[in-house]
């Protein structure tokens, strides 16, 4: 019967054929499995996963500087940061007490606002702040080839973009700090 055709038995004899054609989470769940035995077992059967996470965000933004992209490079000069992280993330991140310029960086990204995906949380003042986080090594080494480097406080140099795109860098430079 169709009852007992996909009970845990059975979906646990034939793990090993769900393995690398869905996501790991998705056997996890399937198998009543933690994430980590998930991974062991297709690692020692040497199963590659079942594909790369396709982000739901505008990777290539910076691949061909325009003035919207020039202004969020100027934002990012001056608000945001690019790091790579002890456990071997390529994380950027812009943090602002103004929501609608972080909704508008979700827009020029393709990010729909309305599911919240900016972190909400509170300075020592009890005031908001709002946070974007992605990680992707692409935008990454994007950002980076286009002067927007790790640590930039106090060694960051001019952007690396056409001279026609220095006005809208500008003034995202000065809509994330404000000064010089």
């Amino acid at each position: 019967t169709t009852d007992t055709l996909f009970t845990k038995e059975t979906i646990m004899l034939n793990v090993d054929n769900l393995l690398g054609t869905i996501s790991d989470n998705e056997v996890a769940k399937l198998i009543g499995k933690n994430l980590g035995w998930v991974w062991r077992r297709r690692t020692k059967l040497g199963i590659p996963a079942s594909g790369k996470r396709i982000p739901k965000y505008k990777i290539g933004a910076f691949k061909k500087i325009n003035n919207e992209s020039a202004y969020w490079l100027g934002y990012y000069f001056a608000d945001g940061c690019v790091c790579y992280t002890t456990d071997n993330r390529y994380m950027i991140t812009v943090t602002s007490i103004d929501k609608e310029l972080i909704d508008n960086l979700c827009v020029f990204y393709g990010i729909d606002t309305s599911r919240n995906d900016t972190a909400k949380k509170f300075q020592p003042n009890g005031k908001p702040i709002y946070t974007l986080d992605l990680c992707n090594r692409e935008l990454f080494d994007d950002l980076v080839s286009l002067g927007c480097i790790e640590k930039k406080s106090l060694t960051v140099g001019p952007p690396q973009i056409e001279e026609r795109f220095i006005y809208p860098f500008l003034l995202g430079l000065f809509d994330g700090d404000g000064s010089i």
